[in-house]
């Protein structure tokens, strides 16, 4: 069984982050890639009636399978936002 270590203080109000990485360099903003991932986290949050604190996008050149998520210039800062109870929202799960 998994227990929870870490909770929110009491009156915290959970944010929730976005994280967009693109694989290739070459993909790397083209036609508006970045936008795209943007505005769909967006639109999935606002489903729930919510919206995203921020998005932080990956650097071009790192890749999912090169580097630990924590390690990568982006997802350090994910790390390093995130707090007990907030949700971070990622198109994909091969980005994490």
């Amino acid at each position: 069984m998994v227990r929870q270590r870490f909770f929110p203080p009491d009156g915290y109000v959970p944010k929730a982050h976005g994280y967009v990485l693109v694989d290739l360099d070459m993909q790397w903003d083209r036609d508006g890639v970045i936008a795209d991932q943007v505005e769909l986290l967006g639109e999935y949050w606002r489903r729930f009636g919510h919206s995203i604190e921020r998005v932080i996008a990956e650097p071009p050149g790192d890749k999912a399978y090169r580097s630990d998520f924590r390690f990568r210039p982006g997802g350090a800062e994910v790390m390093r936002l995130l707090q007990p109870g907030d949700h971070l929202v990622i198109d994909s799960l091969e980005q994490v």
